[in-house]
């Protein structure tokens, strides 16, 4: 069993330890996971206590032990600008970093915090914009990473169509080698 103190974490432990089921998931995700993989992207839904979180915890784990990066956005993100401060705060804590992202973000968050009148004129971009230019920062940062890299969605279901769009079309089409997804094809 891990040496987790809290008692979330002891329970986390202890599913991770007595994870059964799913083989069916496991092994295509093994399978996106393969040693030429650079992305995979991973979307799951469905209906509440079925064990959405559970898998994804379950992929979590299996990705580290397949030396692989991972990232998980749960439903209580945001928007598209803070799914990817998200990602980029798990790459980190897996050595990782995101630096060109996390230092346009953090010039983001100044700008939107404080009165328009201060700062540049690139400090004081709209959302649109400034979307624009934070992803083209974490797509630039994730083609730097050597590593197997997977990003989760937890309830994608709950994920708003225009993000799913930014996500499917804008952000994948600009990965080397493009991402092992799930789901419907990219149009």
């Amino acid at each position: 069993m891990g040496a987790s103190k809290t008692f979330q974490g002891r329970v986390a432990d202890i599913t991770d330890e007595t994870f059964v089921g799913r083989r069916e998931q496991l092994s295509l995700f093994e399978t996106l996971l393969r040693p030429d993989a650079r992305f995979v992207i991973l979307g799951i839904s469905g209906q509440p206590g079925v064990g959405k979180t559970t898998l994804l915890r379950r992929f979590r784990h299996r990705a580290t032990e397949l030396g692989a990066i991972w990232a998980l956005s749960n439903d209580q993100r945001e928007g598209a600008i803070a799914t990817l401060a998200e990602f980029a705060r798990d790459c980190a804590a897996q050595g990782a970093g995101l630096d060109r992202f996390s230092a346009q973000y953090d010039k983001y968050l100044r700008a939107s915090a404080g009165p328009k009148q201060t700062g540049t004129p690139d400090d004081r971009m709209g959302p649109a914009e400034a979307l624009r230019t934070l992803t083209e920062h974490f797509i630039q940062d994730l083609n730097s990473i050597t590593r197997p890299l997977v990003l989760m969605l937890d309830v994608y279901d709950a994920t708003s169509d225009p993000f799913d769009r930014w996500l499917r079309i804008r952000s994948c089409k600009k990965m080397k080698n493009g991402p092992s997804s799930v789901g419907p094809p990219l149009p």
